[in-house]
């Protein structure tokens, strides 16, 4: 038996009362917990796990797996925990902080606490009051110093500097080491924010001072190892929305970005749109202006950048060299933003074109290679530094992700059929047999990210020296993945595979054991405790006991093809206490593809796009999702192709009424849902939310919430035309919904938050009116206050289950004593 330590248990909020749906809804949101681990001891021995409710409490819970009894039973209002040591545990949270020994048992707790730092090489931790005064503590809670009039504080686990308000108008910086506190800067200036350069070599101060009517914005840099201050009265500006300082590589060079966003003029009599704009995306919110610097510390030299030609600037080479490209788009907007990205030369102030139309750019470690994704070309191109030259990659096939090993002589992909190196010296590439033909994914590597600027990304990705990169493969046919750690000379299995859903694990190659967070679909969240290799697991910790009625749900995943010979897969959902000797009506749902949810829990779909598995199979009905990949045909086709597929494998199970079957979809499966509506004879019924049902009219609009042409999403996003509307208008006019409104057989029922900006109700109401005008059974449900998806807790999210529920009972299973229904169809019926 496991012991564990109960550190938290805060409940608030009301539920609401259950309605039609028989409390489903509500009971998934105040009785099924979501648990994630927030740390583990180095030596895997305890772990932190934080366990939350939808709408109503949160726990912290330690565990101890070489102990049988619990170790303490304390409520506290703390949920962000760190290890002090491999012993002592620090939370904090709600205005509280608690530290505790987890082998003694000797407990401490702390009031008035807005935040904690913690100093792990030194085992101390830093409580900052809200009030200016920080306080030092040991390891055991021992006060070790105090300081006030505190505004500003960090930390990097080794070291903490906070900014103290002086006499008058003076500021100084302080720092902490371990053992004593000192100055190490004094300034006339007002310090409005410090904070660590990634190296950790540097602090950066962000400062100001009155000049006029106005302020002048300046930086120095605090260099860590001996606390010298690099400062220059030339690095200034009076632009004060944003400062960003980048250390170029590990020289003592810096690029100082000074921002200012330039609002644009607001009229409540005009707006004016020019198709000329290259900053449309910007439109409303306003476009960054600049002031850059390249400033030389060691040499105390200051350059200013010009910003006509190019308005933004990488430090991603050397000191002489930077990236730029101007924001400016000049791609008509068929994507997301790319940019040609230039080689500058601060020296010469010339450039030179490298990359066309890349959204990313990808570094190594040395700067030496530089790689970004030519969208035009939809290829790889790597720019060498260092001679100066540019290869295209000639990969076997189609690649993502990259990362540099850690020599940097190799550079990793990810790949649908195997992990993919390509040496950079000989210009190979070479398949690693890793996924043996399955999808390899890189779990968790995180890039360092140097750049960016909306969606443009540029940054440092490779594998640090002694240290694995871990993968997920996924297996198709056999429905399981496995987990390996990979480095230049080895593959450590750490999960062998399984049809559980990891969702984390807290792996280190120097500890025997380590945690896992692991479900079902039948089965909340558990924490477990494995081995590396090993198919075992011990169980530590369930986050809700599962129902019988739940944890005995069978499932299946069916394997077919669709008449293109596409091989896809479909879940089917049976019902609560099925009965072979009954047949049940069914329940399509359809999202793009869905398969890679069956070993997810019921609970994690609470809705709020109007589906619910769990809601469905309690009420008595199979629940079936098939998946749907694009092709040449258009997104609705390629829907109506997939769907049948899925219908002709999943109706051979004869305890499905083949009369009795609904269709729902949200969003594009709402769009989705729309058009097979048009084109079916094979469903009773159909549920659309937040829908298009005119593809022309949306094509041509834009996108307020992704600031977004939306013909982008169809020429080169998730509607996948892959055309635009004036090279195939054939194509468009074939799958768009209301061209084929009058066939709709069979009773819609549609919905809209009338504040969604993504698919706005208008769509919904051009669909609906097209069957109005042709005379067929059909209702809208607007939500005022909703967008895209109904909110969480919301009575609306009761209200259109509820009625969504309705809708399925009364066409599919003849339980016609509902009136709001009744309004519809009793002319029709």
């Amino acid at each position: 038996m496991v012991r564990f330590f109960l550190l938290l248990v805060f409940c608030a909020g009301i539920f609401i009362s259950a309605q039609k749906t028989g409390g489903s809804t509500e009971r998934n949101m105040r009785e099924y917990a979501n648990i994630r681990i927030l740390a583990s001891s180095s030596d895997q021995r305890y772990v932190a796990l934080h366990k939350t409710y939808k709408i109503n409490s949160d726990t912290v819970l330690v565990f101890d797996r070489k102990s049988a009894n619990p170790i303490a039973d304390t409520t506290l209002g703390q949920s962000d925990v760190s290890f002090l040591t491999d012993e002592t545990i620090l939370s904090s949270g709600y205005n509280k902080a608690g530290l505790l020994n987890l082998r003694s048992r000797k407990a401490k707790s702390f009031d008035g606490v807005k935040r904690t730092v913690v100093l792990k090489d030194s085992k101390q931790f830093v409580i900052e009051d809200g009030k200016g005064t920080i306080t030092v503590y040991s390891q055991n809670g021992n006060l070790l110093k105090t300081l006030t009039d505190v505004t500003e504080l960090v930390g990097n686990g080794k070291v903490l500097y906070a900014v103290r308000k002086g006499a008058g108008s003076t500021y100084e910086i302080i720092k902490w080491d371990g053992q004593g506190m000192k100055r190490v800067y004094y300034t006339g200036y007002k310090i409005n924010k410090i904070a660590f350069l990634d190296s950790g070599k540097f602090l950066t101060v962000n400062k100001n001072k009155a000049v006029g009517n106005s302020n002048v914005f300046t930086v120095a840099v605090v260099r860590i190892t001996d606390d010298k201050i690099f400062q220059s009265d030339a690095v200034s500006s009076f632009k004060n929305d944003r400062i960003n300082v980048t250390q170029i590589y590990n020289e003592e060079v810096f690029l100082v970005d000074f921002q200012k966003t330039e609002r644009p003029v607001e009229s409540n009599m005009l707006e004016i749109w020019y198709a000329g704009d290259k900053t449309l995306r910007d439109q409303k919110t306003g476009s960054l202006s600049h002031d850059y610097y390249v400033w030389n510390v060691r040499d105390d030299k200051v350059k200013q950048l010009s910003v006509q030609q190019f308005n933004n600037y990488v430090g991603m080479l050397d000191s002489r060299f930077l990236w730029a490209y101007s924001s400016d788009e000049n791609f008509s907007y068929t994507g997301e933003r790319e940019f040609d990205i230039y080689l500058y030369d601060t020296e010469t102030g010339k450039s030179e074109k490298i990359f066309e139309r890349t959204g990313r750019l990808i570094a190594s470690a040395d700067r030496r290679y530089t790689l970004g994704y030519e969208v035009n070309r939809k290829g790889w191109l790597l720019y060498d530094h260092l001679n100066k030259k540019s290869e295209n990659l000639h990969l076997p096939l189609q690649a993502s992700n990259p990362v540099f090993t850690d020599t940097g002589a190799e550079i990793l992909f990810e790949t649908d059929t195997d992990l993919l190196k390509y040496h950079v010296k000989s210009k190979s590439s070479e398949l690693l047999n890793i996924g043996k033909g399955e999808k390899v994914k890189f779990y968790k590597f995180n890039p360092e990210v140097v750049h960016g600027f909306s969606t443009f990304i540029a940054s440092i990705s490779q594998i640090k020296t002694g240290e694995s990169l871990l993968l997920n493969v996924n297996r198709y046919l056999q429905d399981d993945s496995a987990y390996y750690a990979f480095d230049q000379y080895k593959l450590t299995e750490i999960i062998p595979f399984t049809r559980e859903h990891v969702r984390e694990f807290t792996y280190s190659p120097k500890a025997e054991v380590f945690f896992s967070v692991e479900e079902n679909f039948n089965r909340p969240a558990v924490l477990n405790q494995r081995e590396a290799g090993s198919a075992k697991s011990k169980l530590l910790y369930s986050s809700t006991p599962a129902e019988n009625r739940i944890a005995s749900l069978k499932q299946e995943i069916l394997h077919y093809k669709n008449s293109l010979g596409q091989p896809l897969k479909g879940v089917l959902y049976y019902p609560v206490d099925y009965n072979p000797e009954k047949k049940y009506p069914m329940i399509v749902h359809i999202y793009g593809i869905l398969h890679t949810g069956a070993n997810k829990f019921f609970s994690s779909e609470l809705g709020n796009n109007g589906f619910s598995k769990k809601l469905l199979v309690e009420n008595g009905y199979f629940v079936f999702q098939p998946d749907i990949v694009p092709d040449g045909r258009g997104m609705g086709r390629a829907a109506l192709d997939c769907v049948n597929a899925g219908l002709d494998a999943v109706l051979k199970n004869i305890n499905i009424d083949a009369a009795k079957i609904g269709l729902i979809g949200h969003s594009l499966g709402g769009y989705e849902t729309n058009f097979i509506a048009t084109q079916s004879d094979r469903f009773a019924a159909y549920v659309s939310g937040a829908s298009l049902g005119d593809i022309t009219s949306f094509y041509f609009s834009f996108n307020d919430l992704f600031k977004v042409a939306d013909y982008s999403r169809f020429e080169s996003g998730q509607f996948a035309m892959n055309a635009s509307y004036a090279e195939n208008k054939e194509l468009y006019f074939r799958n768009n919904p209301v061209n084929y409104v009058e066939n709709v057989n069979a009773p819609v029922l549609m919905w809209s938050g009338k504040k969604d900006i993504n698919a706005p109700t208008s769509q919904t109401m051009n669909f609906f009116m097209g069957l109005l005008r042709n005379r067929k059974r059909a209702v809208a449900l607007l939500y005022d206050s909703q967008k895209h998806s109904i909110a969480i807790n919301s009575k609306e999210i009761v209200d259109l289950n509820s009625r969504i529920l309705d809708w399925w009972n009364y066409f599919l299973k003849d339980k016609k004593e509902i009136e709001w229904i009744n309004k519809e169809t009793k002319d029709a019926l």
